[in-house]
């Protein structure tokens, strides 16, 4: 299966910091998975595939919720939710603490069709 819309390395640090080798070295990887999360979780909705004709928006709708994907992978990798050392302790967002690769109800909804919202008009009887 292809890819809806080329998402590369060089996206995810666009959005968010230079990757590590290591993370570089997986990255690829990553997006592919994350890419074909999202394209199934689309296609549980009714989409078949982007809208013809595509268009930026659409694209970089796409491109940024493969980013968020493979981040929060890439941020915490181990699913680690709390670290403490001594008296230290930091917690981690739970949308985050899985390391898990997964999209997101929130990441679907932006890809639903919006009934369109266009104003009325009352007509005298």
């Amino acid at each position: 299966m292809s890819a809806w819309v080329a998402v590369e390395p060089g996206d995810i640090s666009g959005r968010w910091r230079p990757l590590t080798s290591s993370e570089s070295t997986i990255a690829p990887t990553l997006i592919e998975d994350a890419q074909d999360e999202l394209e199934d979780a689309l296609s549980d909705i009714g989409f078949d595939g982007p809208p013809s004709p595509t268009n930026a928006r659409w694209e970089r709708r796409y491109v940024r919720t493969v980013v968020a994907m493979v981040r929060r992978v890439l941020t915490n990798p181990d699913g680690y939710l709390s670290e403490t050392i001594d008296g230290y302790e930091y917690r981690r967002d739970k949308a985050i603490s899985t390391g898990a690769l997964y999209v997101s109800e929130s990441e679907i909804q932006k890809f639903r069709k919006h009934p369109s919202r266009s104003s009325f008009t009352i007509s005298p009887s």
